[in-house]
């Protein structure tokens, strides 16, 4: 029942704002207001950060492929594009996390704050809210970002290798990383086929 409250209470706010009820929020030395939820700074940041075990990408081919704007799908212009947030002074919008594999290998995953966190508008402040509805478009990131890997494994292979492997690119390099191409876009079939 708390929890339905502080929603309601934190739609109200926002809305407040939104309508030139309330006044501005007060300037932060950050570039975002955050309304108060009862969280503080810190709940913020592991709110944002900290990994659930997702693992979407890995990070290599994310910096090496490229959007159907042409962007990198890892620059903050793409990841806006599809409505992601930041907040603080991440490197990743708020619930995008790296997390490492058994072998090392650093992953782009989500937590739910990807899904949970917004920005509003008003009165030339940015406010953030969190554990609402974000207004991402989850499903043309996923789809873009399969048929961004597709592409890379069927018609630009070599650009994306020398990208993703650098100056350690050899033919059996090469076979591991079609291999492992071939692993997650089976994956994502089947995964994007179940929706």
């Amino acid at each position: 029942m708390r929890n339905i409250k502080t929603f309601r209470h934190v739609c109200m706010s926002g809305a407040a704002i939104v309508l030139g009820l309330l006044p501005a929020p007060p300037a932060y030395a950050s570039d975002f207001y955050a309304p108060a939820q009862g969280w503080s700074r810190a709940d913020m940041k592991v709110w944002y950060s900290l990994s659930q075990g997702s693992r979407l990408v890995p990070v290599s081919w994310l910096n090496a492929l490229k959007t159907p704007q042409g962007a990198a799908f890892s620059s903050r212009e793409a990841m806006e594009a599809y409505g992601y947030v930041y907040a603080g002074d991440g490197a990743w919008p708020a619930g995008f996390v790296i997390d490492q594999d058994k072998n090392g290998r650093d992953w782009l995953g989500l937590n739910c704050s990807a899904c949970h966190t917004s920005k509003l508008t008003a009165n030339g402040a940015e406010i953030i809210v969190h554990g609402g509805q974000a207004m991402a478009d989850f499903q043309s990131y996923t789809s873009e970002l399969t048929a961004a890997v597709k592409q890379a494994r069927e018609t630009v292979f070599a650009d994306f290798a020398a990208q993703v492997l650098g100056s350690g690119r050899d033919a059996e390099s090469d076979a591991a990383l079609k291999a492992d191409l071939d692993s997650w876009l089976a994956l994502r079939e089947r995964v994007q086929g179940t929706s």
